[in-house]
């Protein structure tokens, strides 16, 4: 079994976060898993294997296929979709998503392993940097990312034991 990604339906990015040891795609790997049945969110770590490993290290959920275009086809209220936790802080913490357009703007870059390479090539690095950082591209990411949310998705807030 070889390693994959999945990708964020908030911002497009990868879920993985192993580039050339740059600190500044850490944040990536940092997950939270919703439910479309809106039981309790699940903050954890992603695997680069389909599964998100919880903070606490007593669950493991899978994920693979969660996030599939178009998103949400033929899912089941119990079926499970996962966003990065940053993307998912600054979007307020909604419980549940519904997405009208899922954000393709990185697609270009989505395979098996996602085109870091590719997209430091094509000067849109940027748009993988922390949107919860201070910096330029930090602050440049966060607008573009808001700027989808805020435009297609339909969100609730009233997440219990988060």
């Amino acid at each position: 079994m070889g390693c994959f990604d999945e990708f964020c339906i908030i911002c497009s990015g990868p879920f993985s976060s192993d580039y050339n040891g740059n600190t500044e795609t850490n944040w990536l790997k940092n997950v939270v898993v919703m439910k479309n049945d809106k039981s309790d969110a699940i903050i954890g770590t992603y695997d680069s294997y389909g599964r998100v490993v919880s903070l606490d290290k007593t669950k493991t959920i899978k994920i693979s296929n969660s996030n599939v275009i178009p998103p949400y086809i033929g899912m089941k209220s119990s079926d499970s979709y996962a966003v990065h936790t940053a993307c998912w802080n600054i979007c307020n913490k909604p419980c549940n998503l519904n997405i009208l357009e899922r954000n393709m703007d990185l697609k270009g870059y989505w395979s098996q392993v996602f085109g870091f390479r590719k997209l430091e090539k094509d000067k849109q690095y940027w748009k993988i940097i922390n949107p919860e950082s201070d910096s330029v591209d930090g602050k440049k990411n966060l607008a573009r990312i808001m700027d989808y949310f805020n435009s297609f998705c339909l969100y609730a807030f009233d997440q219990k034991g988060i």
